[in-house]
Formats: structure tokens, C-alpha cells, sequence
């Protein structure tokens, strides 16, 4: 992002000279000034898709207004938000959330990145960051250095390796979630060498410490994180912010606390200035609906004033980011990227522009990001029932996985199979009521299978094998053709698929979102038992409770 070449960076300082026109000027448009809270109509010369100069109306000389024009008369324009933690990979790709959430006043996503780091290899990595930077909206990333579970994740996540994409790809701007900070903060080598690096860097390293003690933030500060989006209370916010970190308050598909966290935190009269706001992963369903235009909403409801709602989205992150110069205000010298809206209070945006102009129409992604090869199982029913009458059990609740002494007649199967068809993990799963699916979508990018059905589960798992990556269902098929577990869909085509996908197997509308079922459980960070590439791991002890089980190919 920072800053265009110096032919560029020339005419951007000769028209704000005013010794030439801008390439486009919008005029009579009302801006909202971020550092003033103060909204006055200007005319605004925009050159290089930087802002060159703020002007009263008809204030420039005839000879500078001499340029192509957008009426704007009458309209608010705001900063274009800003999505600083955002996964890009919830059955939709990052390219159709950056469709999706820049139709909503949303012009830049961090994206975490470690489906991507998991799969694909240097040089692939390339391509796809180059490949998004002609997506609708602009696109940085979050390099993630944690994966629990092990198996092949965690052996792609090397530090020497981390490191150097740290150094090689120029969109990377953080280190995504330390979903694994008790082993930063107790001195693992590989996490400290990222941390240190990025630090070195002037890069932010992003946490994930729900329910953290004052003592654990303590530690997790001191070993060098910024920030943490997992507060669920104002409690948990303010203790946070009083321990030095940047707070993202998040309004999620599955955690929708925003307006409950701001109220508090408005009550105990706490500045704002290290407060941002966060979707976090939002479902296709819901992001169909809106963005980071929802959660300012929801701020607004809770009491913040809407300037300073607006800065959590705009001026907040741009700053933890290092990013103020060039993104977060409408001011001289930063990306003309803007969200007209209808007003401040109800916030309702109307249209959007990207360096001054519409967003381009998403791209296609560079060829060859399919992902690792499937190899089929020779797997029938009749081992899936064996396998299930020794697993250990766990009932859901929510999307933790609680431990049962042993399975119930009726109960679930859930089984992670490996791509290359090579082993089984299966353990039983009581309150999951649905009929059958695999899933080459997965919290570790293996197949997942869960269902009541063991026949039509094994139907399929083979089904979906033979029929390429995707999610099969015992009438639906969603083919997964990018990096093997996402879709090309655009979100909303995808939410009316993962609809009837839901409808198939039965699943209940007051039940967890069908793709954070099929994340989650192979998941390592959430109690209390989890699917891994390991085995069937007890999250708080770390001690694998079934091993793999050895599977021959289907020949």
C-alpha cells in the first residue's frame, strides 16, 4: 500500500500545488473530518487515487476544476472503514469477501492467512497476495504463527520460514492471532524468533486470550502482543485496555457483543482511542447483509457517539496498523477511499470509492491454488461403526465439545480423515442432530465426516472423493475448487447454497452456523475435545486421547 511510485508521488505534489488538475474531483460533497469530528462541504482534487487538496466549493481556479468531475452536492462522505482482523476464508474466498464487504463502506481487510500459509507454498503465496491486489477493496494480510493439533500445519509454520515471508511479501502488515500464547509466554523458541522478527519489523502480533487473567495479559504484554479481540464483556475490555493493549471489540456471526461491550465501556468514561472494531468471521448469510457498516451501527445503539463510533473503524485501526498516513481520514495525502453514507447516526452507506473510483469487479485467483491431492480411503460403514463403539465421546454445547464418559445410542459420529487417505480420527458427538456430510472444508484442512447416518456418511465421503474437493451431502454437492476447501462463489450465490446444504442434513436454524460446525471441531484451542491431525486431543491437558487409526487406499 504505502505510497505509489515517485511518478506518482510527483503529481500527486504538483496538483496539490495546484500547478496541474487532479485526475478527478469530487465536488460540493459534505467530508467528515476524523481529527475535528467537524463536517464541512469541500471540494476534494483527488490524483494518483491520493487526496491532493480539501477545498471550500469553487474555492480552486477554473483552470484545476478543469478535470472529470463526480457530483457529489449534499452527500456525507466518511473515511472508508477498516477490518483489522478479518478471516477471508469461511467457506468464501478472500476475494468474494472483499466484493461483499466493499459494497458496505468497507475499503481495506487484514486478513489472517493461516489457511492459506497451510497450504500453498512460497512462490503460491505470491501469486494469490498479487492476485488480490486487484480485488475490489485493499487487502493486507496477517501472517498467523500458531496452529494447534500438529500434523501437517504445524510442520509448514517453521520459524525460518515465517520469517521469511515476513521479509518477502510486502502485504503482510502483522502477526495474526497467538491463539497459542501459553506457549509464547512460557518461552517457545519458533513463537519468540516470529514475535521478535515481527517486532523488529514494527509489526503488530495480534492475540486470542479469551477469559485471561490479569497476570496472563500481563505476561502475554510483556512477550509482545498489541492487541486481543476476545473480550465478550466491558470488563474484560477495560482490563484489557488497562494492561496497555489495543482492544478490538468484535460483532460476530457467533459473538455479536458489541453494543453490550461499548455501553460498558461509554459508562466508565474510558477514552476510545485504542478501541476498534471488529466482524471477526462473519457467515455468507450474514455478509450478505452488511460489514463494519453494522458494527458502527451497533456502537451508535450503544450510546458512542457517532464520530467517535466512525473513528473505531477508520482512524482507530488505521493507526494500530502504522497506516494513518495513508488510510483512516480524508485528508491530504492519504487513499481517497470513501463510503458515502446517508447520514452519521442511522449510517446507512450508499456508495463506495477506492482510490476515487467504484471498486473494480473481483478478479479470478492466478491458476493452480487447488491444494493438496485427495487419495480415497477404502472406508465402509461397517469401520465407521467399529471405530465409533471404541471413540471417546464429547456432546456439544455451543461450539464446545464437553467431555461424556462414554457415547449414547444415537449419538453422532464426527471423523477427521486424512487427504492422502492415509488414517482416521473419529470420536462420538451427543446434541448433533443431522443426518451425514463430508466436508473437504475443515479446521485442519482434512475431510471431515460427521452424521448420525453411518451408511450415508460413508456414501459421502466416497462421493465427495470422486467427485473433487467440496461438501458433499446426501443430496447437494458444493465443489471447493481453491486450495481444496473454498469456494468461488460469490457470498451471496454461497449463502443460498449453504442454505440447502443445511436443509439436506437436517440441521436445525436455531443451531451453530453451518461452517463454524465444520471449523471448529478440528479446532484445537476450544475445550474440551477436539478432532486433530494427532488424534483426539483433550485441549486442556494436551494429552491425545485415541491415536490415529491406519487406513489402507480404496482400490
Amino acid at each position: 500500500m504505502p505510497g505509489g511510485d515517485d511518478t506518482a508521488l510527483h503529481r500527486l505534489r504538483a496538483s496539490s500545488a495546484l500547478l496541474e488538475p487532479p485526475d478527478l474531483l469530487l465536488s460540493g460533497v459534505r467530508v467528515l473530518n476524523v481529527f475535528s469530528g467537524q463536517t464541512a462541504p469541500r471540494d476534494v482534487g483527488v490524483t494518483s487515487g491520493r487526496i491532493a487538496w480539501l477545498a471550500l466549493p469553487g474555492e480552486v481556479p477554473r483552470r484545476i476544476r478543469n478535470t472529470e468531475q463526480l457530483d457529489l452536492s449534499g452527500r456525507l462522505a466518511v473515511p472508508g472503514l477498516i477490518e483489522p482482523h478479518a478471516h477471508a476464508e469461511l467457506i468464501y474466498g478472500p476475494l468474494a469477501l472483499a466484493a461483499a464487504a466493499g459494497e458496505h463502506g468497507t475499503t481495506t481487510l487484514c486478513c489472517d492467512m493461516l489457511t492459506f500459509t497451510a497450504v500453498l507454498d512460497d512462490d503460491e503465496l505470491l501469486r494469490l497476495q498479487q492476485g488480490c491486489e486487484a480485488a475490489p477493496v485493499r487487502m493486507l494480510w496477517a501472517l498467523r504463527a500458531s496452529a494447534e493439533g500438529g500434523g501437517d500445519v504445524a510442520q509448514r509454520l517453521s520459524a525460518t520460514r515465517l520469517i521469511a515471508l515476513l521479509e518477502r511479501l510486502p502485504s503482510i502488515i502483522s502477526v495474526g492471532e497467538m491463539t497459542a500464547w501459553r506457549d509464547l509466554v512460557d518461552g517457545d523458541s519458533r513463537l519468540g524468533a516470529i514475535v521478535r522478527a515481527a517486532r523488529c519489523r514494527r509489526m503488530r502480533v495480534n492475540g486470542h486470550a479469551p477469559g485471561a487473567s490479569q497476570r496472563s495479559l500481563q505476561r502475554i504484554a510483556v512477550s509482545g502482543v498489541s492487541d486481543d479481540h476476545e473480550a465478550t464483556t466491558a470488563a474484560e475490555a477495560m482490563l484489557r485496555l488497562d494492561n496497555g493493549f489495543w482492544v478490538m471489540v468484535r460483532h460476530s456471526s457467533l459473538r455479536p457483543d458489541a453494543r453490550r461491550i461499548l455501553a460498558g465501556l461509554l459508562d466508565s468514561e474510558r477514552p476510545l482511542t485504542r478501541v476498534m472494531l471488529t466482524t471477526d468471521g462473519p457467515v455468507a448469510a450474514d455478509l450478505v447483509n452488511g460489514h463494519l457498516d453494522i458494527v458502527v451501527r451497533e456502537a451508535i445503539a450503544a450510546g458512542i457517539g457517532a464520530v467517535d463510533a466512525i473513528r473505531m473503524a477508520t482512524i482507530n485501526p488505521a493507526t494500530y496498523l502504522g497506516l494513518d498516513g495513508y488510510i483512516g481520514s480524508l485528508s491530504p495525502g492519504r487513499y481517497a477511499d470513501i463510503a458515502i453514507v446517508s447520514d452519521l447516526e442511522n449510517f446507512s452507506v450508499e456508495s463506495v470509492l477506492v482510490g476515487g473510483r467504484p471498486p473494480a469487479s473481483p478478479p479470478n485467483y492466478p491458476p493452480g491454488l487447488q491444494g493438496r491431492e485427495l487419495v480415497e480411503a477404502g472406508l465402509t460403514a461397517a469401520q465407521l461403526r467399529e471405530l465409533l463403539d471404541r471413540a471417546p465421546a464429547a456432546r456439544l454445547d455451543g461450539l464446545l465439545t464437553r467431555a461424556l464418559e462414554s457415547r449414547r445410542a444415537g449419538d453422532a459420529i464426527a471423523a477427521l480423515v486424512a487427504r492422502d487417505g492415509s488414517w482416521i480420527v473419529v470420536m462420538s458427538i451427543a446434541n448433533l442432530e443431522l443426518d451425514a456430510l463430508a466436508s473437504s472444508y475443515s479446521g485442519t484442512g482434512d475431510i471431515l465426516l460427521i452424521g448420525q447416518d453411518l451408511d450415508l456418511v460413508a456414501e459421502c465421503y466416497h462421493r465427495m472423493m470422486r467427485s473433487g474437493a467440496g461438501i458433499a451431502t446426501p443430496r447437494r454437492f458444493l465443489p471447493l475448487p481453491l486450495l481444496g476447501s473454498l469456494s468461488l462463489l460469490s457470498v451471496s450465490d454461497l449463502a443460498a447454497i449453504i442454505h440447502e446444504l443445511s436443509a439436506d442434513i437436517h440441521l436445525r436454524a436455531g443451531d451453530i452456523p453451518f461452517e463454524f460446525l465444520l471449523l471448529f471441531l478440528g479446532l484445537g484451542v476450544l475445550p474440551d475435545r477436539r478432532l486433530t491431525p494427532g488424534g483426539v486431543l483433550e485441549v486442556k491437558s494436551g494429552k491425545i486421547l485415541a491415536a490415529p487409526t491406519r487406513l489402507a487406499p480404496n482400490r
